[in-house]
């Protein structure tokens, strides 16, 4: 997986970077042929009614994310994306189906809910 944080703090850069490597690790992707690019978004709670997404594109994925999120808020976000992105990869399409709700129940386990982020 190339991954590209386009973050004007240096230590969130750092912070996004380091979880999202550590996610793709564990789900066992980080050797995806997949572009990443992370992109923070102003108000994107506020205009968009949500605090992350995925989209696809040419040049390969995009996780648009909050950026005003606080750190344990942010991992969480980020791990529910991830797991996104393991759909995608492994299936070829993202949903909050039952291969959601298994990665899911793993997270819980280390008392991480992934929810819903959709549903503000």
């Amino acid at each position: 997986m190339n991954l590209q944080v386009n973050s004007r703090s240096k230590e969130r850069t750092v912070l996004i970077e380091k979880t999202i490597t550590f996610y793709a690790k564990y789900l066992g992707i980080n050797k995806a042929d997949v572009n990443l690019f992370v992109f923070p978004c102003k108000s994107m709670r506020t205009k968009e009614k949500r605090l992350g997404c995925i989209n696809n594109s040419p040049w390969g994925l995009i996780l648009s994310i909050d950026n005003k999120l606080h750190v344990h808020r942010l991992i969480s976000v980020l791990a529910h994306e991830m797991i996104h992105i393991y759909q995608y990869i492994t299936i070829g399409k993202m949903s909050h189906s039952e291969s959601f709700e298994k990665w899911n129940d793993v997270f819980l386990e280390y008392g991480m809910e992934i929810k819903d982020y959709d549903e503000l």
